[in-house]
């Protein structure tokens, strides 16, 4: 009986962070692109304060890396993101993977 029960809580366990990987990336790229312009832009370009920052600089894999939440914590503007929501986020990280480098839609320029 505890071999069963213990089966079906892994599965039970698994379906649920599959089904959050997916949902995750669902969002509007277009409120992203906005949203990516308006709260990061200023800083993530050549002359400012930050690395330079576009859909092109990244693969998707390193996108879907640079969003999690430990990679993201270790970040200088970690409290600026702590202002938006993760509808926000989500938005603006299917916009930055839509449009990553190795993407089949790769942003046109940066």
């Amino acid at each position: 009986m505890k071999k069963i029960l213990s089966l079906i809580l892994g599965i039970v366990l698994f379906l649920t962070s599959v089904g959050l990987v997916f949902a995750y990336g669902d969002g509007n790229y277009r409120k992203g692109k906005y949203l990516f312009r308006k709260n990061c832009r200023a800083c993530h370009t050549e002359a400012g304060q930050a690395k330079e920052l576009s859909p092109l600089s990244k693969t998707m894999a390193e996108w879907e890396q640079a969003f999690k939440p430990e990679t993201a914590a270790g970040y200088p503007c970690k409290d600026e993101w702590a202002k938006l929501s993760e509808s926000d986020l989500n938005d603006i990280y299917t916009y930055l993977y839509k449009h990553a480098a190795d993407s089949a839609t790769p942003a046109k320029c940066k």
